[in-house]
This record gives structure tokens, C-alpha cells and sequence, in this order.
């Protein structure tokens, strides 16, 4: 599993635990070992509303989720001093706060976790494949049950003294429903799902594999949005190919959609890449990006199986099923 942090940094998760890793030659800065022994599922990092200095990285399990809660202003950043720093800088240089533009501290999450992994859920009986989310919500994608579970923060928050962390979810997403003609969420790639939240349209967005598809369900309602949702029909550009397909996705704050495909590609569709970029308001296709693509017998260990997208939107990571990770 894979997710990107502050900055020129990125979690990625192994059979053993989590390591944190700089995008820029793949250091690995720190790592959490898993207490249970188990491994992990899915990543996502969220990033505080109220202060760019905090956040928590959630980490899936096949039937609980953990979290790793973080405050940069508690470290000192790591970076090299900037030659602002080494020359000194005038008060007529500095900001409001007294911090110069040019050597504003690098929020990083090396040695700023306030302690170890806590669990903040469980569901037994699951087979958590993917989690995401907002300041309101966390939404758990669940493999055995086909849906995505929906659950309030609030509601998490008031677990937190309780000896068992279980509690129903308030919102089930992904049931088939005729009167909208939607033929319901069906991952198909075990062990894997990816969900993620639109900022653009205010949706939970789903790689629905196993049906060519890829949805978006809104986030208080949890009604499946026909007008932001597109699956693979004759003629359309750059359509989803191979066995089940996108196996990932990310959204951008901008409003794009890239998606990654698994498999052998079809080239009759015009794809040269298993990366593509769709407008997320409709399914347009715009681009694709070109790395390294996988051969017809390489697309075993070499396709890629999960996206992640840096903060500012510039960078999406890549992790292949070998453990590479690429960086575009």
C-alpha cells in the first residue's frame, strides 16, 4: 500500500509494517513496525484542516484500521539550511510571523509521531482493501461485502476510551439500484480496492474493477452520481481493458482523475500507457503518462497496483507489484 505525506515524502506499506520514504531517492527516514504481526491492506494520509502542522496517517488491516497521529512544530525539520539561513536575514525580509519566506521550515513527518499506532476501529469479519478521508467522514472500502462503508469522525472520536472499538456503520455505499439502472460496486482484483474523495464535486470516487467502471457516490447521501461515473463502452477513448480494470485511481484538487490498469495492455483502445488521466466531472479522456511500461511478460510483477498523489497535486506515485515504487 501506498500513500504520499508532507512534502518529498510518501508511506509505503510491506508485510512487516510502514516505512516512510523521500520521494527524491527513495531514503526510507523511519519505520513502524506492525504489533499484531499482520499486514497491512491500504494507506492514506490526512492532512489537519485546522493546522498544516498536524495530521495522521491511517493504516487498513484486514479488520481494523489504526492511525499514526503526527505534529511537525514538535521537530525540527531536516532540510539543509537555505543560504537565507546561512547569510542571516533582515527584519525587512521576514514575514509577519518573523519566519523568512526562504527558510520556512519543510513539513516532514520524520520523528513527529506523537507516539505509536492506535486503533481507532474495528469490523469484524471485514477484509479492509482501502480507506479514505475528509474532515468529516472516514470511508472504509470493505472486500468481502462488496461496499464502502461510511463512519462520522464524531462517532470514532467517542470510541476512543472504549475497550472495543466497534460501532455500525451510518451509511452503506455501493448497493446496486435499479431506479438509478447502477449495477453495484464489484472489485475484482482481491485483495484490492481504491477509494478516494473528489474535493472538486464533494464525492467518494471507486475503481470499480470488476465492471470496467469507475463511480462516484456522494458523500452525504451516498447516492451513486450517474454524471460523474463512466465504465468501458464501444468507442470511448482510451477505454479499460484486460481481466478487471482500474485497479487505482487518484484525484486531484484541480479536478482529474488518473487511473492505473494492471495487465496486459490493449493497444486497440489507443493506450500505449496502464496510466491515464480522465476529467473527473466526466469521464473525458485527456492524457496519458508515459514511464516505463510494462511488457507482455512483465505485467505480472511490473503493473502498477496503487496510486497516490502529493500534496500539491505535482507528483503521483506509482507502486508496482514488484514493491518499486516510480514517481511521475
Amino acid at each position: 500500500a501506498l500513500a504520499a505525506g508532507w512534502g518529498d515524502e510518501f508511506f509505503l506499506a510491506d508485510r512487516g509494517g510502514v516505512g516512510l520514504y523521500r520521494v527524491d531517492g527513495g531514503e526510507r527516514l523511519q519505520y513502524w513496525k506492525s504489533d499484531e504481526g499482520d499486514a497491512p491492506t491500504a494507506l492514506t494520509f490526512v492532512s489537519d484542516e485546522t493546522s498544516e502542522k498536524n495530521g495522521a496517517l491511517l493504516i487498513a488491516y484486514p479488520e481494523r484500521i489504526d492511525a499514526i497521529y503526527f505534529a511537525t512544530d514538535r521537530v525540527a525539520g531536516d532540510a539543509a539550511p537555505s543560504e537565507a539561513e546561512e547569510n542571516g536575514v533582515g527584519d525587512e525580509e521576514k514575514k509577519d510571523d518573523g519566519v523568512s519566506e526562504k527558510s520556512a521550515p519543510i513539513r516532514t513527518a520524520r520523528n513527529a509521531a506523537l507516539g505509536e499506532a492506535t486503533t481507532i476501529l474495528t469490523i469484524p469479519g471485514a477484509a479492509v482493501a482501502a480507506v479514505a478521508a475528509t474532515p468529516d467522514r472516514l470511508f472504509v472500502g470493505d472486500f468481502n461485502a462488496d461496499r464502502v462503508w461510511r463512519y462520522s469522525w464524531r462517532t470514532l472520536d467517542a470510541l476512543q476510551s472504549a475497550e472495543k472499538k466497534e460501532t455500525p456503520p451510518d451509511c452503506e455505499i455501493g448497493a446496486p439500484d435499479g431506479g438509478l439502472a447502477y449495477p453495484g460496486f464489484r472489485p475484482a482484483t482481491e485483495p484490492r480496492m481504491s477509494v478516494v474523495y473528489s474535493p472538486t464535486t464533494n464525492e467518494i470516487v471507486v475503481a470499480n474493477s470488476g465492471l470496467f467502471r469507475v463511480d462516484a457516490f456522494n458523500v452525504d447521501s451516498g447516492v451513486w452520481s450517474a454524471e460523474h461515473s463512466w465504465t468501458k463502452t464501444p468507442g470511448t477513448e482510451r477505454a479499460f481493458s484486460g481481466a478487471a480494470n482500474p485497479v487505482a485511481l487518484v484525484v486531484s484538487p484541480s479536478g482529474w482523475i488518473a487511473t492505473a490498469e494492471t495487465g496486459k495492455i490493449d493497444v486497440a483502445t489507443g493506450k500505449r500507457s496502464p496510466l491515464q488521466i480522465f476529467d473527473a466531472k466526466n469521464g473525458n479522456w485527456i492524457a496519458e503518462i508515459l514511464g516505463v511500461v510494462p511488457t507482455e511478460n512483465e505485467v505480472r510483477v511490473a503493473s502498477p497496483i496503487g496510486l497516490a498523489l502529493s500534496e500539491d497535486g505535482r507528483q503521483i506515485l506509482a507502486l508496482k507489484a514488484n514493491g518499486e515504487v516510480e514517481v511521475y
